[in-house]
């Protein structure tokens, strides 16, 4: 995948300082590294391979910038051989079974057509997975589709089978099925392992393939994900999904962008609720109590103390989860240590309430199984607690009530965490989320950035 700019060499040459600059950002840490120390190296990740001046195909809008910013007269030289695609049809709200696409879908899916590369920004339940498989049934070509997680693969694969109406193949949790499929959904720890066991068999597998999404893209910056991205060297269209792109560091948002190229598609989430495709939402923030100080505990033992064996604490989450249990809702509580996932699961069985614990040990067969129960069988009720796993991506649409009880601060899980639950459902008039003011060492300000952030989002006034 070759895209040449040609330009005037010796005009080039006093402006190459300048576009390195524009290129490169510091890397996290990077006064800790001894090369750093030592002079060796400037504490940056450069974009710009000098003296060849090539860059990822995704920074070119960058480039064009800073050519167009210092009057430099460039023409575009695309190498590339674009795959023969599909006759895009005039009508194409029912081009998947089962719906009628949105307008603001069919506007991202004709953003796409039109750029064949960037990021598309729409939050959680708006139909990512739908706009994806509206591009890959009208572009035609064959497709990969990663994903990071085992619920993720097993979610995308069900929904593509059922909008687009043939055989999907499959690498990870197990399965390595890609036999005359021309649409593949991939784990990137999978396709990661198989390129140390097998590097020359599954480059070839990657260079194969002419469209390329990522789910989740914000994670595109770390090393596995930017490995299997940059080795799909002839995928022409190229597209990241996401409902919190551009909410990183520097350098994670512009390895996202060498990848895939500018976001070319942004939707709100309070957009959607305002249009009614989203599920109202009712952000309650319990107010906790200045515990004792913890000046010379570590991050992990005040963590120990007072989040996952916090007496009070755990007694207001599990008061909460009964008394709307108790009104007949679906509960979900979030958690990040297993041992407070325990915890609470041992005090809602003394309280009679059933119970269900879901977390990476769990096997993705009994994980399914539990979703479904939540979500379809309404004889089935129970109060759900779920690590981790279930912060990005895994639909849990009849969800009424989520208890955020784990005290992270990281912007784009909160906002996706909230996504979990924001799909409109006749069962339920608007999502209800509880999160907690903590306050003492680390904890008071993981709550004020999440706070900051429910306020920011226009979940919260």
């Amino acid at each position: 995948m070759i895209i040449t700019i040609g330009v005037i060499r010796s005009q080039l040459s006093e402006y190459i300082d300048g576009l390195d600059e524009a290129l490169s950002c510091f890397y996290e840490g990077y006064f800790f590294s001894p090369r750093y120390k030592q002079g060796a190296w400037d504490g940056k990740i450069h974009f710009l391979a000098i003296p060849y001046l090539t860059f990822p195909t995704g920074l070119l809008f960058m480039v064009e910038e800073f050519f167009k910013g210092k009057n430099i007269e460039y023409k575009i030289v695309d190498q590339r051989i674009m795959p023969y695609v599909n006759d895009i049809p005039v009508d194409r709200i029912n081009i998947l079974r089962g719906i009628i696409l949105r307008d603001y879908q069919l506007e991202a899916i004709d953003r796409a057509l039109k750029t064949k590369t960037g990021v598309l920004g729409l939050p959680t339940g708006s139909g990512k997975t739908e706009i994806a498989a509206a591009l890959i049934k009208l572009v035609g070509v064959k497709t990969l589709f990663l994903v990071h997680t085992q619920d993720l693969l097993r979610q995308t694969i069900k929904r593509f089978k059922e909008r687009i109406g043939f055989e999907i193949g499959c690498i990870g949790d197990g399965e390595f099925d890609i036999e005359d499929k021309n649409v593949i959904v991939a784990t990137v720890q999978s396709i990661h392992r198989w390129l140390d066991t097998e590097p020359d068999k599954s480059r070839k597998f990657l260079d194969s393939f002419q469209m390329l999404f990522q789910d989740e893209c914000h994670h595109s910056s770390a090393r596995i994900w930017e490995r299997i991205g940059m080795l799909c060297k002839n995928a022409y269209f190229r597209f990241g999904l996401s409902g919190t792109i551009l909410r990183r560091d520097v350098l994670s948002n512009l390895k996202m962008l060498a990848l895939f190229g500018a976001p070319i598609y942004r939707l709100p989430t309070m957009g959607l609720i305002e249009q009614g495709y989203l599920s109202d939402i009712d952000v309650r923030i319990i107010e906790m109590e200045i515990g004792t100080p913890a000046f010379s505990l570590s991050w992990s033992e005040v963590y120990q103390r007072d989040i996952v064996y916090n007496e009070g604490r755990n007694k207001k989450i599990a008061d909460i989860a009964e008394e709307h249990f108790r009104e007949g809702k679906r509960v979900m509580i979030l958690i990040r240590k297993i041992q407070h996932g325990s915890v609470l699961q041992e005090l809602l069985y003394r309280r009679n309430v059933p119970v269900r614990f879901l977390h990476g040990q769990v096997d993705s067969e009994k994980r399914e199984i539990t979703k479904m129960e939540f979500n379809e069988d309404l004889d089935s009720r129970f109060v759900l607690i779920a690590s981790t796993i279930f912060n990005e991506g895994v639909d849990i649409p009849e969800v009424n009530v989520i208890i955020i009880a784990d005290g992270e601060k990281s912007e784009v899980q909160t906002i996706q965490r909230v996504g979990r639950g924001l799909r409109l459902k006749s069962s339920k008039d608007k999502l209800i989320l509880y999160d907690f003011e903590d306050h003492g060492k680390f904890l008071g300000s993981h709550a004020k950035k999440r706070i900051k952030t429910y306020k920011k989002e226009g979940f919260l006034k």
